[in-house]
């Protein structure tokens, strides 16, 4: 009877052993994205957060008194907010001549005494003064474009697409209040110039600098406000080369399978360049990667890499816009807005 006992703990103790040496073999062997992160703790404070109405939210301004957000799937429709969410006020604006809508992929600038809005699926610029009594427009370019800035009254930056013997290329242009095109940066081509390039910007109001980053290549770029490049930078992981699989359907490309992203969302502040990754690096635990939002931080001047921290990811819900002014830090995760504090 002892014997069988001390057989039953033996068996026992033998299958944990084996489980857990296969449960840490599954561990070991998973992927690896080749990079650790220098990670900072306690780098942000939480303040507050309010439920928005809707999850179509985009920010069109940050200061340090106020926050306006537009929704993007009405641009006509928006809201604002002192920094602590208190006073929520709603508001619309209206285009010159009321059969005309705003269609999409839209931006707001609050530049010098004037609110633009862009609209790239129209073409559409539209000047307003700030009182939105009265607006302007013009059409700004003969492409439909997909993301812009107006970075005075009167020029702005948008991203589209050009010819280029006989293929289609992403672009960044700078344009005019007239449609003039007044210069270009064309990203680097690695498969097939459109997804291969595809990216977004962000432009920062005081150093007249703007970051471009790629979706599905580790890699970013600052260029003036002239789009003259300044340098290109390597982020923190270990993509040097968009992993793309794609095909073509009556003339159309689009990807055979999901793409592997890389890079989410981008801000600037404080001379520091804020890219959201997604990628986890090899010294982080799986349940911290997937419950927060991981910001990897770069100098300005240099595009060199200074540190990581985490945000957290409220209600599970995706990070959908980020801005940065001074030392606050706003979030947006689908219908929630939160406000962070960067400490020093």
């Amino acid at each position: 009877m002892k014997k069988a006992k001390i057989f039953s703990v033996l068996f026992f103790l033998s299958i944990v052993v084996i489980t857990g040496l296969y449960q840490y073999s599954k561990w070991d062997k998973r992927e690896k994205n080749g990079f650790e992160r220098k990670f900072v703790l306690n780098k942000t404070k939480y303040l507050t957060q309010l439920r928005l109405r809707k999850d179509s939210y985009q920010f069109a301004n940050i200061t340090q008194n106020q926050i306006t957000l537009y929704d993007f799937r009405n641009p006509l429709e928006m809201v604002n907010f002192p920094l602590d969410l208190s006073q929520v006020k709603e508001f619309s604006v209206k285009l010159p001549s009321d059969k005309e809508k705003s269609p999409g992929i839209t931006s707001y600038t609050f530049a010098s005494s004037n609110i633009v809005l862009l609209d790239g699926k129209s073409r559409m610029g539209y000047k307003f003064s700030n009182d939105l009594k009265n607006v302007s427009r013009k059409e700004i370019d003969s492409q439909y474009f997909y993301q812009s800035k107006a970075i005075t009254p009167n020029s702005f930056i948008i991203s589209s697409e050009m010819m280029d013997h006989g293929n289609k290329r992403k672009v960044l242009k700078k344009v005019s209040w007239d449609g003039k095109k007044i210069s270009e940066f064309i990203p680097e081509k690695q498969i097939d110039g459109i997804f291969c390039t595809d990216g977004f910007f962000n432009y920062d109001d005081n150093t007249k600098q703007l970051i471009y980053v790629y979706y599905y290549r580790g890699q970013f770029i600052r260029l003036d406000s002239n789009l003259n490049a300044k340098y290109f930078a390597k982020t923190i992981d270990t993509v040097t080369h968009a992993d793309l699989s794609l095909k073509k359907v009556n003339n159309v490309t689009t990807h055979l399978k999901p793409p592997r992203q890389v890079n989410k969302k981008v801000a600037q502040g404080n001379n520091l360049v804020f890219i959201q990754s997604a990628l986890k690096a090899d010294n982080e635990k799986d349940s911290d990667f997937d419950n927060s939002i991981v910001i990897d931080v770069y100098g300005l001047q240099e595009g060199k890499y200074e540190y990581s921290f985490y945000l957290p990811k409220i209600e599970r819900k995706r990070l959908t816009d980020i801005a940065i002014f001074k030392n606050t830090i706003a979030v947006i995760y689908q219908d929630i807005i939160a406000v962070y504090k960067i400490r020093a």
